[in-house]
């Protein structure tokens, strides 16, 4: 992969296209143990950035999933 400097750190370019694309997430969990019960929070982020160039100008996509409780 090819890396898209003038998009900002992370960005690569998806070959065979002038498209630009970021994923980045993260995860996280852990135990709570009370008196009556035991938790475990599970907390989960997905992003996707792209970005690309048209005609009419700069076209962008985010999508950003987050998944879990606390």
């Amino acid at each position: 992969m090819e890396p898209c400097p003038r998009e900002g750190i992370g960005f690569v370019r998806i070959p065979g296209t002038t498209t630009c694309i970021r994923l980045s997430g993260r995860a996280s969990a852990s135990v709570d143990v009370g008196t009556y019960r035991t938790e475990t929070p599970v907390q989960s982020r997905l992003s996707i950035d792209s970005r690309s160039e048209s005609g009419l100008g700069p076209v962008r996509s985010f999508v950003r999933i987050d998944v879990g409780r606390r």
